[in-house]
């Protein structure tokens, strides 16, 4: 038996484990397949009294945000897709952010170059360079405020990015952990920048 071979046989074993017990947890650390990541309480400590008011607003924003990245996710990664239903998709994505939050010049450019490379990855080869994604799940996993700077409000959030592969003798997903930064301007009440740092699992 190869070594590919071999470590397709654990991940499948542990999958029929987790099935007889339900969990659907293929035992890697990871959230289960198919289910619900619960999200974390936001740090409230050093909240500098922001005039988005609450930290359920930034809460939601971080549910809106990986709500809205699992569709563009899905779209970029869609092997149907076409560069038009992808840059359609990535369109949608920046209208709902802007369509829901203020965002000052430098972070709808920051926005707009993350969706595009957002887009960009969907087009590239996955890890292996054997598989295709299937179907993408993204959830809100936690995150919290980093810093107050004079009226800024640095909040940091945590999403996983759980993609389902087809065609790879060794995994049955793949998945990444992307930070993203957020500064709020508590004077504007705008979104002051907008960053992104992705870390490969």
């Amino acid at each position: 038996m190869s070594p590919d071979e071999e470590e397709a046989a654990v991940i499948d074993t542990t999958r029929e484990q987790s099935e007889r017990n339900g969990t659907g947890d293929l035992g890697d650390g990871l959230p289960p397949l198919n289910a619900d990541i619960t999200v974390e309480d936001f740090n409230t400590e050093n909240l500098f009294a922001p005039t988005h008011e609450t930290v359920a607003d930034l809460n939601g924003f971080g549910t809106l945000l990986a709500e809205s990245l699992q569709r563009l996710d899905n779209a970029a990664f869609d092997q149907r897709g076409t560069t038009k239903s992808r840059e359609d998709a990535r369109l949608t994505f920046t209208k709902t952010i802007t369509g829901h939050y203020t965002l000052s010049e430098d972070a709808r450019r920051d926005l707009e170059r993350a969706s595009i490379a957002a887009v960009k990855l969907g087009t590239e080869p996955v890890p292996d360079h054997k598989s295709t994604v299937t179907a993408s799940r993204v959830r809100l996993l936690g995150g919290g405020i980093e810093e107050t700077l004079g009226s800024r409000t640095r909040v940091s959030y945590e999403i996983i990015f759980a993609r389902d592969l087809t065609g790879s003798p060794v995994r049955e997903r793949w998945d990444e952990i992307v930070s993203y930064g957020v500064l709020f301007d508590d004077l504007t009440g705008e979104i002051a920048r907008f960053q992104v740092n992705r870390t490969p699992l």
